[in-house]
């Protein structure tokens, strides 16, 4: 068999990673992709429905394919180590893939299509997420997307650098989301070391009240509610001894 290695494109960023984003977004151009469609020879043309279908196939791979990319810090040889299957199905599916090069209607120079032979089972919407998986990763721009850690869509980055987020509100939003797990997580340390404080002074008690959680709760300025939660996740183990004590006492 021999190998050839196809010239590097030189599309820009936009170019090839809109497209990408845009599935990935579920924010797919159905206008665009009907009048591309009917660009194509009446052989290769798909009926609205059938397209439909490719989008749901080629979202559903694609997002499969990118989402490994990133779990392997957008390496390739970590990729393919760690995903090995992905990186099989992918050649498999190059290995089968034809090229049509037809003009372009608004520009001098031709567009390239990716057509599945009539024979092949591959299903086209995969076909096509595994050709703009293969671009995306061989060009330049195969570091420059990233998923929002705020509203989870995904976004590319022209130029480069540690982009964390889709937008200045994401970044706002995600930094006082965060800050507001750290005040609860806070005031949670809090409540617990009052309420443990409380549980160490009920001990010392001669006679013990037998209504121990209204005794702890009133003095750690917790309700008892939250007190029974908490003993029942095991945050508070002396809770239980002190509870069985008490019960204890009762019988």
């Amino acid at each position: 068999m021999d190998f050839y290695l196809l010239a590097e494109t030189r599309d820009s960023a936009r170019e090839i990673l809109s497209p990408i984003i845009d599935h990935l977004n579920d924010k797919f151009n159905w206008r665009a992709a009907l009048k591309e469609n009917a660009e194509l020879p009446s052989e290769y043309q798909h009926s609205p429905q059938s397209l439909r279908s490719q989008e749901d196939e080629l979202r559903r791979h694609l997002l499969e394919y990118v989402e490994s990319w990133l779990s392997g810090g957008s390496d390739f040889d970590k990729w393919a180590s760690e995903f090995p299957a992905l990186h099989s199905r992918i050649n498999e599916i190059l290995n089968n893939v034809e090229f049509l090069i037809l003009p372009d209607n608004a520009a001098r120079r031709a567009k390239l299509f990716t057509v599945t032979p009539a024979d092949s089972t591959i299903h086209p919407g995969h076909r096509e997420a595994a050709w703009l998986f293969a671009k995306f990763i061989t060009s330049t721009f195969y570091d420059r997307i990233g998923q929002c850690p705020q509203c989870r869509k995904y976004f590319f980055s022209i130029r480069g650098g540690a982009k964390k987020y889709c937008s200045r509100s994401c970044a706002t939003g995600f930094t006082a989301r965060q800050a507001v797990k750290a005040k609860r997580a806070e005031d949670k340390r809090e409540k617990l070391k009052r309420a443990l404080d409380a549980l160490e002074k009920y001990e010392t008690l001669t006679p013990k009240n037998k209504d121990w959680k209204s005794w702890v709760a009133k003095r750690a300025k917790v309700s008892k509610n939250w007190l029974t939660r908490t003993f029942e996740r095991g945050d508070l183990v002396e809770a239980g001894e002190t509870e069985g004590n008490s019960n204890k006492g009762e019988e």
